[in-house]
């Protein structure tokens, strides 16, 4: 009896582990490389004094310099509108603008937008 149980703790185990099966080869991931454009954008800020020494009155103006010149164009047009830098930064936001740095006067900016997929 003693031998039997001896063999059945050897023998089991063994037994059991090979009933498994073995785990499903993993398959490979594939990186699709998105295509994406980025655009820069420059913004300068000037703030002029109007008028009279002594007067508060300040004219502030935007200049904008983009790699795409429909922005530039666009973004001169709603210019006049912005009553400080910080209307200005939040706009730009909006459309998806992010601020990469400043520099006195000067905001630099970056847009990732991704470029719609080929149709076939």
């Amino acid at each position: 009896m003693k031998k039997i149980m001896l063999m059945m703790v050897f023998v089991l185990p063994l037994a059991l582990m090979a009933q498994t099966r073995p785990s499903p080869a993993k398959k490979p991931l594939t990186m699709q490389k998105e295509d994406k454009t980025v655009n820069y954008l420059e913004m300068v800020v000037l703030e002029e004094s109007i008028g009279k020494k002594g007067s508060k009155e300040i004219k502030t103006t935007y200049s904008f310099n983009c790699t795409n010149k429909r922005i530039d164009d666009m973004l001169t047009e709603k210019s006049p509108k912005f009553e400080t830098v910080i209307h200005a930064l939040n706009y730009l936001s909006g459309m998806g603008w992010e601020l990469v740095s400043v520099s006195e006067n000067k905001y630099y900016l970056k847009n990732t937008k991704r470029k719609p997929p080929v149709k076939r």
